[in-house]
């Protein structure tokens, strides 16, 4: 349940092609430090350009455990996709959302973070693909470091 089924260094080294023809069709996103840094809510163009050419492919969504809905709101607006705040994972329900606003199944999605015991490990109980990529930005609150210690421990 720990484990990410794949890994990359960022989104941008993800495999979509692979993904597709696996039969996924839904893809669910992390934002802070997956797709932007934790404190801005600015959408590179590269950032811009990825989710034009993955709305041709997949239904998008993205959840966040952020306290910041507004924040939330613009990314997702940005992108053009849904979103959600303060969404609950890695508890089920917050999987079982994302899924229904989008039309999909577990089997048929994958859940895309930057964190194992939030991301993936609530993609892995959802029975969802899951994919950890690294973190932007390096952690500066002493729990998230902590976490990331853990982290790096249970994937050695």
């Amino acid at each position: 349940m720990l484990h990410p089924k794949d890994r990359a260094d960022s989104i941008y080294r993800i495999d979509f092609d692979c993904l597709k023809k696996e039969g996924i069709k839904y893809l669910i996103f992390d934002i802070d430090d997956t797709l932007i840094p934790r404190k801005t809510h600015q959408i590179s163009p590269e950032l811009d350009k990825l989710f034009k050419l993955l709305k041709k492919d997949f239904k998008i969504f993205l959840l966040s455990n952020s306290i910041r809905p507004k924040r939330i709101k613009k990314v997702a607006d940005a992108l053009g996709i849904e979103g959600r705040a303060l969404a609950g994972k890695p508890m089920p329900f917050a999987y079982a959302y994302a899924l229904k606003k989008l039309g999909g199944t577990p089997k048929e999605s994958a859940m895309i973070g930057d964190q194992l015991f939030m991301d993936i490990w609530g993609g892995n109980l959802a029975g969802m693909h899951t994919i950890m990529v690294k973190n932007i930005l390096p952690e500066t609150f002493w729990l998230r470091q902590w976490m990331r210690w853990m982290e790096n421990k249970l994937l050695k």
